[in-house]
């Protein structure tokens, strides 16, 4: 069934700056709405928030869950939402590299839930590290601070 007869779809759109043929090249400026993208309800600043309220071993899993959509393997895994010791809801998506999977757990805060949907459907092309985004976000705090 073709997706706009499916009754289900109607009324639903591509997501922003996605037609049917292309994938969008997403960078970490379009991440956080620039260059022509909705972006991912993050701000720079509230980015920051987010990774600071992390943990250290979220903050790893973290940086592998980019460095994967970067090297764009598949995703799989558990994606239901489920809810930590520490009452935030997350994920537990797995990569699939040539010889082993690869689990890491996403907090789901802000927008990060939708990067992970466009990314499973193929709708983006990440082309950057957590390291990447992390040095975009602290662009607004470098200008302030100059």
């Amino acid at each position: 069934m073709e997706n706009n007869k499916n009754p289900f779809n109607q009324g639903k759109s591509n997501p922003p700056n996605k037609d049917s043929s292309d994938t969008v090249q997403l960078t970490a400026e379009m991440f956080f709405g620039e260059n022509g993208h909705s972006g991912y309800l993050f701000t720079r600043s509230t980015f920051l928030v987010y990774g600071e309220s992390l943990r250290d071993r979220e903050v790893q899993d973290l940086a592998k869950f980019f460095s994967a959509t970067k090297d764009g393997l598949i995703m799989g895994g558990s994606l239901t939402k489920r809810t930590d010791r520490g009452g935030k809801p997350y994920v537990h998506p797995e990569f699939y590299k040539a010889k082993a999977r690869m689990g890491v757990k996403i907090i789901l805060e802000h927008g990060i839930e939708g990067f992970i949907s466009d990314y499973q459907n193929g709708y983006v092309r990440n082309l950057f590290t957590l390291e990447e985004l992390i040095n975009e976000a602290r662009k607004d705090q470098n200008n302030s601070n100059a």
